[in-house]
């Protein structure tokens, strides 16, 4: 028999969005819905989302993130199972910007990969097309860095600037 170690996680980045997430995607528990997650790590967040939103019984959760690092693979691999959810999701091993979503297909997307400004703008953008008529998008980390010190642009832009452009599709 194989022992699957049980759930670890470095980083909790998950439990303080919980109570937002619930609120704002509550209306998909127990109906067959697909979320798009880009950006996994460790794959608490998929958890959450498999174990909270997605419980009807043919619900997806699609996760993007080309797993640089066969550590958080493992480690992803080895949660969702632990969780017992790998039959829940649907992982897509490629960089965001080749992803090719089907026109509204998905009913909710949480975009949490790249914190480089212009791969947060091709995420926003290339979700945005997948994305069903009433459907959710949630961006995180607007407000990052903080204090870090980054070689390049942060989020914030691509996400004021896919604001202004999308402004007249969306409320």
């Amino acid at each position: 028999t194989i022992r699957i170690d049980p759930m670890k996680f470095e980083q909790n980045w998950t439990d303080n969005k919980a109570e937002n997430w619930m609120r704002r995607l509550g209306h998909l528990v127990d109906t067959k819905c697909i979320i798009l997650q880009i950006g996994v790590w460790e794959g608490r967040s998929s958890v959450w989302f498999c174990r909270n939103i997605l419980t009807h019984g043919e619900s997806i959760l699609v996760d993007v993130d080309p797993f640089r690092d066969s550590v958080y693979l493992d480690r992803y691999l080895r949660n969702l199972a632990e969780a017992n959810f790998l039959s829940k999701v649907e992982l897509w091993r490629i960089p965001s910007h080749r992803m090719h979503l089907a026109s509204e297909s998905v009913d909710a997307v949480y975009v949490d990969g790249s914190h480089k400004a212009c791969d947060v703008l091709t995420d926003l953008v290339l979700s945005w097309r997948g994305l069903k008529r009433e459907g959710i998008m949630i961006v995180d980390d607007y407000w990052w860095p903080g204090s870090l010190k980054i070689d390049h642009l942060p989020p914030k832009p691509a996400i004021d600037a896919f604001l202004s452009i999308f402004s007249d599709q969306m409320d």
